[in-house]
């Protein structure tokens, strides 16, 4: 009985082809090692997020901060991401210190409070918001 080779479906290249190859450009292609968000697990309070990586690794960032970054299951992952997480939670802090000081106080001006925020760009940017919205005058 003889036996038969299986058909892998693919043609030898021709001459003209190989030539086309050699000649073209490489395509771009994606990266392979792009890093994607497989899950995020809640805290039992809800307030912080354990993500898990496709390359291994877990960050455990501020639910509210990966929201309003962006961030989401399936999606990627990268340094500029992690940033964009970082900044929305260093917000988040100086707004609830706004907050805490206005429970605490129960009125203050837009300077007083910012210069108990401390005054930097972040400071600034909370005390335009609560004046826009008319927690403060």
């Amino acid at each position: 009985m003889a036996v038969r080779k299986k058909a892998t479906g693919k043609k030898a290249k021709s001459a003209k082809t190989q030539k086309k190859a050699a000649t073209s450009p490489a395509k771009p292609r994606a990266k392979a090692s792009a890093i994607t968000v497989l899950k995020a697990t809640p805290s039992r309070d809800g307030a912080m997020w354990t993500l898990s990586l496709s390359n291994g690794a877990k960050a455990k960032v501020s639910a509210a901060a990966a929201q309003s970054a962006g961030v989401r299951v399936g999606g990627a992952w990268s340094s500029a991401l992690a940033t964009r997480v970082q900044s929305a939670a260093d917000d988040q802090k100086v707004f609830l210190r706004a907050m805490e000081v206005l429970a605490k106080k129960g009125r203050t001006t837009a300077a007083v409070l910012s210069k108990l925020l401390g005054g930097d760009v972040r400071a600034k940017r909370t005390v335009t918001a609560l004046k826009k919205n008319g927690w403060i005058g």
